[in-house]
Order: C-alpha cells, then structure tokens, then sequence
C-alpha cells in the first residue's frame, strides 16, 4: 500500500479469511513534493513504483531496496503504473501533468496478478 504523503510503502500479509497481520514499512521513499502513488508486482516479488514527486518510477526488489530508476521523458506527474499482459517487460505509466501513456522497458518481468481474458 502507497502512503503518499508519508513517502511509505506499507507491507500489509492477507490470509485466506481476509485479515491482515504484521503491517510493515517494506520502503521509505525519498522525501520531496510527493510521495509514491501507482504500484505494480514485478515476478521476483519486487515492487514498481510510481513517484510524482520525482517524476520517475522506482524498482525496488523483494526486500524494498531499490534496483533502477526510469524517469520519465515527459511531465513529472507519474501517478499510475502497471505491466503489459502481453509483454511483461514493457511497463506502461502515466504522466498527470500533460495526459500522456509513457512506457519503458525494464529488466524483471512484471507479475499478473489476475487473468485477462
């Protein structure tokens, strides 16, 4: 879960019943004008995250360290982020300032997390 304006994201474990337990900060983001927003699973358990504040998106692995940095080629406002279901190293994001799709290609697959049919 993004906490965007405490620059966090949080590690929440769900059971099978739907209850949530050992809540923890699985990343603290750097500080700035915003925190992150749009996040998506990478295949390796790691997170894509979307930072409007520093107009990038961070890659951080299973153990919230981050990995890479793709910062975008337009505005600075990158809110939403997900992977490509048909080419799971394309990620597509978008940039709230001037309404564009951004993509980039990235090293670790993405994960679905639900089927597309």
């Amino acid at each position: 879960m993004a906490l965007t304006r405490a620059c966090q994201i949080w590690r929440m474990p769900v059971t099978r019943d739907s209850v949530t337990g050992k809540v923890n900060v699985f990343a603290h983001m750097p500080g700035g004008m915003s925190g992150p927003d749009g996040l998506a699973v990478d295949e390796e358990g790691g997170l894509a995250v979307a930072n409007p504040g520093h107009g990038c998106i961070w890659l951080l692995d299973r153990h919230g360290v981050p990995r890479f940095r793709v910062e975008s080629c337009g505005g600075r406002t990158i809110t939403n982020v997900a992977y490509d279901p048909k080419d799971l190293h394309r990620l597509v994001f978008t940039d709230s300032d001037l309404g564009q799709v951004l993509e980039a290609r990235v090293p670790v697959r993405g994960l679905l997390l639900a089927s597309h049919a």
